[in-house]
């Protein structure tokens, strides 16, 4: 991935996913129980000897401190603690959050604000989860997207748009079938480029020299179809051809190993072929 977006100048992104956005879980993005946390008033963490800000969090499903390590249901919880609730010196976080009575004596009074640390997690928390089961909701189609990119090319920030022009069933998977012969390397068959032979041990084989790593490269405009930077089909083709000729793929049509038992039940077993998420070129788009 990160070779294929250097090729497109290393500002680029690879559409991982376009469909339903039923495959997202909502637990854990919203809870109506996050709205009822509020500590609007309270002078202490510790609201009474019985009830502290912990249990009021743990009540709301957000964390669970019970057995002396915190387990937090939500990335923000753990950070607004260290603000608005931080361990005195010496003692661990989750020590002091999973027993916090015990340190009553050695709470930062000047770090806990209630009405902060309430007005924080409906900013940061709260509104945003409603937002995101609201966005889930309302729209039929999801996009994911994925690229890698290198600090010294973040010179640009992406500008992502709606094409209503653009195909919205796109194929939600990058296949490539494996099939084993009775002797020599195996084959790998792809959708978009020819079929490739492993080397001799079965692995990916070393590809000559300047082979794109990038299938296509494409660039979305504002509206219309995506235009075309680079097609690389042709090149890799001929270098898929150029890697095979070091090979032998022996099917039995040589007769080699086409007779006797065991060779004919290899070749039916290869025939159902192995299904591998291998996707080494595929389609890049590029915003502008």
């Amino acid at each position: 991935m990160t070779r294929a977006v250097d090729e497109a100048e290393g500002q680029a992104f690879v559409t991982e996913f376009v469909g339903a956005p039923d495959v997202v879980p909502t637990a854990g993005l919203y809870d109506e129980a996050w709205s009822s946390v509020d500590f609007t008033g309270a002078p202490s963490p510790i609201i009474n000897a019985s009830y502290t800000v912990i249990d009021a969090l743990r009540g709301a499903g957000l964390l669970d401190c019970s057995f002396g390590d915190c387990v937090f249901n939500h990335a923000m919880i753990r950070p607004l603690l260290s603000q608005y609730l931080p361990a005195p010196a010496g003692v661990a976080e989750e020590d002091y959050w999973s027993n916090l009575n015990a340190f009553a004596d050695q709470v930062d009074l000047a770090a806990w604000d209630g009405a902060a640390l309430t007005a924080t997690m409906q900013e940061r928390i709260v509104d945003p989860g409603k937002e995101a089961v609201a966005l889930l909701a309302e729209h039929s189609t999801l996009t994911r997207m994925f690229t890698t990119i290198s600090p010294h090319e973040m010179t640009a920030d992406p500008i992502f748009h709606f094409n209503g022009d653009l195909p919205r069933d796109l194929s939600q998977s990058n296949v490539v079938t494996q099939q084993f012969p009775c002797r020599g390397s195996s084959k790998l068959l792809f959708t978009d480029v020819h079929e490739l032979l492993t080397d001799e041990s079965g692995l990916w084989p070393e590809l000559p020299e300047e082979t794109p790593w990038a299938l296509a490269i494409q660039q979305l405009p504002l509206a219309g179809a995506p235009m075309v930077l680079q097609d690389n089909t042709d090149i890799i083709n001929a270098k898929i051809d150029e890697s095979n000729e070091r090979f032998e793929y022996d099917n039995g049509e040589s007769g080699a190993c086409s007779a006797g038992r065991r060779a004919r039940a290899a070749w039916g077993l290869s025939m159902m072929g192995a299904i591998l998420g291998m996707a080494l070129w595929t389609r890049r788009r590029r915003p502008r």
